[in-house]
């Protein structure tokens, strides 16, 4: 009986610098609920970090403190910050034109994955995303049609 999982994928992660490094991006990790608390998830973790071959590993998940106790640490914190148009103040020479346009989900496939790759290895914390997971973008689109004949897409977990 399958009681719990843990899975990697070979990515890249961009660090300060510029440099692009070899990652595990850890996903798929879980328990069955009726076998919490007997180390399962510790066990799990830890086989699959000395397993590795990339030089680190990086798991980004919703409950983050759970993966303390097995090496994981806070790597980034959220904030909001609101501006009011009042005090804004725009950058001297931040782009003032353009347009926005909707695409339909086959453009979004075929011109997400090159911006992505484009504008994401110069930031920091970037993680390189391969083919299976652009893949995934048709699997979960909500197929229930929006006022306006619009759909709504967000990645599913790998």
């Amino acid at each position: 009986m399958l009681v719990g999982v843990a899975t990697t994928f070979p990515s890249g992660l961009a660090v300060p610098g510029g440099a692009v490094l070899p990652m595990a991006m850890v996903t798929w990790v879980g328990v069955r609920a009726d076998h919490t608390r007997r180390g399962v998830l510790t066990g799990l973790m830890r086989a699959q970090l000395s397993g590795l071959a990339e030089p680190f590993a990086s798991l980004r998940a919703s409950e983050g403190v759970i993966y303390g106790r097995v090496g994981y640490g806070v790597a980034t914190r959220g904030r909001t910050v609101r501006v009011t148009r009042a005090s804004a103040i725009s950058q001297p020479d931040a782009p003032t034109g353009g347009h926005v346009r909707l695409i339909d989900l086959d453009e979004a496939e075929r011109l997400l994955p090159e911006i992505y790759r484009r504008i994401g290895p110069a930031r920091p914390g970037w993680a390189d995303r391969d083919g299976y997971w652009w893949g995934g973008l048709r699997s979960s689109v909500d197929r229930e049609q929006r006022p306006g004949g619009l759909r709504r897409a967000q990645r599913a977990g790998r």
